[in-house]
């Protein structure tokens, strides 16, 4: 009788185990999820600890404006050097992808927007006149509908929203 006895106690607990190991995993993916949507639900902001730096970043900022929200890029010496003219979309892509990994939000036109507008002052980086210290990323600028080097300097790198014709027409 007792051997008969102990598999129905290991089957209890063997259900009782898979229970416990399904409600944990539900909250841990319940945990995650909502996290990762208040990620999502704001826009413009610095993500703590994100790796700012890479071959061609040294810093990356984000300021609350009037308008919207500005990203300030700090280009190395190598994406200024390197990554001028044209034919480095690499150094553009590379700097990008840090800049989504520490700003949230960036999707649609609103990263079109801020992706040319970083394309631009790579593409021109090398003049410390034209761009400054730092690669200022403004929110509120609406994206090119046809980028490209000659509607980036017509435009001055999106910041003169009133050229808006021909080759320099915005998108919406």
């Amino acid at each position: 009788m007792h051997t008969n006895a102990l598999p129905p106690i290991r089957d209890r607990l063997s259900k009782i185990a898979a229970v416990l190991l399904l409600a944990v995993g539900l909250t841990l993916a319940l945990v995650t999820a909502t996290t990762d949507t208040a990620r999502a639900d704001s826009v413009g902001e610095k993500i703590a600890g994100c790796a700012e730096t890479s071959a061609y970043t040294s810093a990356i900022t984000v300021t609350q404006e009037p308008q919207g929200f500005k990203i300030h890029v700090t280009p190395t010496f190598w994406a200024r050097a390197w990554g001028t003219g044209p034919g480095m979309d690499a150094v553009t892509w590379t700097m990008w992808h840090s800049i989504q990994g520490c700003v949230t939000g960036l999707y649609g036109d609103l990263a079109d927007s801020i992706y040319q507008q970083l394309d631009c002052h790579r593409y021109y980086g090398a003049n410390f006149v034209g761009t400054g210290p730092t690669y200022d990323l403004e929110s509120w600028h609406r994206p090119l509908a046809d980028p490209g080097a000659r509607s980036y300097f017509n435009t001055r790198c999106l910041n003169d929203d009133s050229v808006n014709t021909g080759g320099n027409a915005r998108v919406g």
